[in-house]
């Protein structure tokens, strides 16, 4: 099942708190199999897929043979993947692996190995459709603007367009209760007419999910007492603000030497879109030192 959507629509947060949180609740259940016959892998393919796919199957062995091994067999054909939870799941005849690939995009934006995209997509492809009843659940969370690229994949095409669930924009219902239900669960009050003025702020940007999240963070920090205010919230710099304004009060705090620091740091964590959207980047430490 692809999940698709702008980004910032909530595509992660519906797969990670939703999806995930119901599969090992036992909300989901196939073939009279218990959530605890099911085994959970998220992961998302920066620029080694191949890697990172060996690493998140065998991250419960201690010997590093057993990724290395799949790494190789990962690189040496189309079936391997397939072959390889066959075998895992072979003493767990009603278990099933569910497999999240979040940001799939990553295999466009960060993955310049064109055989690699291939193979990672063919295993990935050949094990959730070999057999009938094949153990693999495949949940691809995929940014809507790189659609184009997922679909050029001929045998992933079809499942593309029998199996996705688009993440459109939340309506003015849902922004509310995504508003509210978490104050009132936890004991928090908003003043009157607080809902109001964020829903206004927020419109229909298809985006505006991690810039309500942050501004509600920051208008919580400004709380008096259980109660988030307006003040609080303008303070904060409404939806529209908050981010970069925590941003510039953090650079601002920083030395001279820091502030450059933090601008290659930030560079390096960017992928320049060329033609679309630029999109986040993943380094490493070594790299960033």
């Amino acid at each position: 099942l692809a999940v698709v959507g702008a980004s910032g629509s909530g595509k992660s947060s519906v797969v990670r708190a939703g999806v995930v949180m119901a599969v090992r609740r036992g909300v989901l259940i196939t073939d009279g199999g218990s959530h605890r016959d099911w085994s959970i892998h998220i992961m998302s393919p920066g620029d080694t897929p191949l890697k990172a796919l060996a690493a998140t199957l065998t991250r419960d062995s201690e010997s590093l043979t057993a990724m290395k091994t799949l790494l190789t067999d990962l690189q040496s054909g189309t079936d391997s993947l397939d072959l390889f939870l066959y075998r895992h799941m072979s003493d767990r005849p009603h278990g099933r692996v569910l497999l999240v690939i979040d940001q799939f995009e990553e295999l466009f934006t960060q993955c310049d190995d064109t055989e690699e995209r291939r193979l990672f997509v063919e295993n990935l492809v050949t094990a959730v459709s070999s057999r009938k009843q094949g153990p693999l659940s495949l949940i691809p969370v995929l940014r809507a603007d790189f659609y184009a690229y997922a679909v050029q994949f001929e045998s992933l095409r079809p499942l593309l367009e029998t199996q996705q669930k688009i993440v459109g924009i939340m309506n003015q219902v849902e922004l509310r209760m995504a508003i509210t239900n978490p104050a009132e669960q936890n004991g928090w009050q908003l003043q009157p007419g607080l809902a109001e003025t964020i829903l206004q702020d927020v419109g229909r940007e298809p985006g505006a999910l991690p810039l309500l999240s942050h501004a509600l963070q920051e208008t919580w920090e400004r709380r008096e007492g259980r109660l988030m205010t307006l003040a609080g919230y303008q303070a904060a710099g409404g939806v529209r603000r908050a981010i970069a304004q925590t941003a510039d009060t953090v650079y601002a705090g920083l030395s001279p030497e820091e502030q450059t620091i933090a601008r290659n740091i930030f560079l390096r964590l960017t992928e320049l879109g060329e033609g679309t959207e630029d999109t986040r980047r993943r380094a490493s430490l070594a790299e960033l030192i």
